[in-house]
């Protein structure tokens, strides 16, 4: 935080935001810019801190949620490890993160046999001794799944199954996860009374055909101008 934005944010708290069509100084609304940048600037320390300030019982129907990224340069990639469930199943709750170094940076794709062993390993760890096993796991790909990923999450949930990391009946959904395409996407939502076109809510989500659904991640909670921009969740043979 820069001291000029610290002052300025002061001052709305101190005087009032300046309204421009009233020409006045509000101090209502000045009180509540002040707010703001301290909740966002407090939020923004905890990530810095990897804390989590909030968390929810459970993903809908999954107890974990994985997610598959390359980076842009094809140098990287990660895994993200979401667990969220009851708190009688030990662990609850975690997020966790692991980046590694992608040998071949010509492809897209992540070598099968290092996929297959780093989510083991990825999962070993989280789940110690007297671990719950998982019940059901949701994993994301980043764009879309390559060459023989699919088969080396299931040859990994296999794996898992045998070690009793996962319950023999698991389910395990896969899904593209794509946030650009080739033609834009947008959503809008009609006003039944007026007639009005307005954004959608954030999070409304729209099925294109039995295995697309579009997502709006911004929307009219969050946006005064422009149009909510959404994501697209895209199923495969691995996913229900």
């Amino acid at each position: 935080i820069s001291q000029d934005s610290l002052i300025e944010h002061y001052k709305y708290l101190r005087e009032g935001y300046w309204r421009r069509k009233k020409k006045a100084l509000d101090l209502d609304l000045g009180v509540r810019r002040w707010k703001d940048f301290v909740r966002q600037n407090a939020l923004g320390v905890l990530q810095l801190m990897d804390a989590v300030p909030f968390r929810f019982i459970q993903a809908g129907p999954y107890e974990a949620q994985l997610i598959i990224d390359v980076g842009y340069d094809r140098r990287h990639w990660a895994l993200s490890l979401l667990i969220s469930r009851d708190k009688a199943k030990k662990p609850n709750f975690c997020i966790v993160s692991d980046i590694q170094v992608k040998a071949d940076h010509q492809h897209e794709f992540i070598n099968p046999k290092v996929l297959t062993d780093q989510i083991m390993s990825f999962f070993e760890k989280i789940l110690r001794r007297n671990s719950f096993p998982i019940e059901s796991l949701l994993v994301l790909r980043d764009g879309q799944f390559c060459g023989q990923e699919c088969q080396a999450i299931n040859d990994a949930v296999a794996n898992l199954i045998e070690k009793k990391k996962f319950k023999k009946e698991v389910r395990v959904d896969q899904a593209d996860f794509r946030k650009d395409s080739l033609k834009a996407v947008r959503l809008w939502e009609v006003n039944e009374n007026t007639g009005a076109i307005e954004n959608p809510l954030d999070g409304r989500a729209v099925q294109l055909n039995n295995k697309m659904v579009v997502v709006t991640s911004t929307g009219a909670a969050t946006l005064n101008q422009r149009t909510s921009q959404p994501f697209m969740i895209v199923r495969n043979g691995e996913c229900s």
